[in-house]
């Protein structure tokens, strides 16, 4: 059985993604400043009424629920995903979010919202978490540049 050419690649993407390795420091370093950066940007926009909207219209769980996460600004916690929902359009919303030129994009309001929601959850470690982090960022780099510039110019903003 012969495999399609956007399997063959999404498998190379998520082996390579997975793949533990040991993080340089300077790029431990950029991800610590990429997260002080993210959640300023997050917390700044978690009042603003898009965030504020989705937390309203999503199902809350209460404080001891295992699956319950943080919603940045909130009190109110909900699943990882409507929380990295949440927090991913709270970390855009004013638009103070971390620009790559290779994404043409937002990368960080995607991957952090996921890899915090899911560490908290999973309760992961620092390390992990950074190391997912970095690996989600560099996936949607390596993303980026495969299909170029065409999307972005065609009006889907990343």
């Amino acid at each position: 059985m012969s495999v399609s050419p956007t399997a063959e690649l999404t498998l190379g993407l998520a082996r390579r993604a997975s793949t533990p390795g040991e993080l340089p420091d300077d790029i431990r370093e950029r991800a610590r400043q990429s997260l002080l950066d993210w959640f300023a940007a997050t917390l700044g926009g978690s009042s603003e009424e898009g965030p504020v909207a989705l937390l309203g219209a999503l199902p809350h769980r209460e404080a001891d629920d295992p699956e319950a996460v943080t919603v940045v600004g909130h009190r109110a916690r909900l699943g990882a995903l409507d929380a990295a929902l949440v927090n991913g359009t709270a970390s855009h919303v004013l638009d103070f979010d971390d620009v790559n030129l290779a994404f043409l994009g937002h990368a960080s309001v995607a991957v952090l919202a996921a890899v915090l929601a899911l560490a908290e959850q999973r309760d992961l470690a620092v390390g992990e978490s950074v190391g997912a982090y970095v690996a989600g960022y560099e996936t949607a780099c390596r993303l980026a540049v495969a299909l170029g510039p065409e999307p972005y110019q065609r009006g889907f903003h990343a």
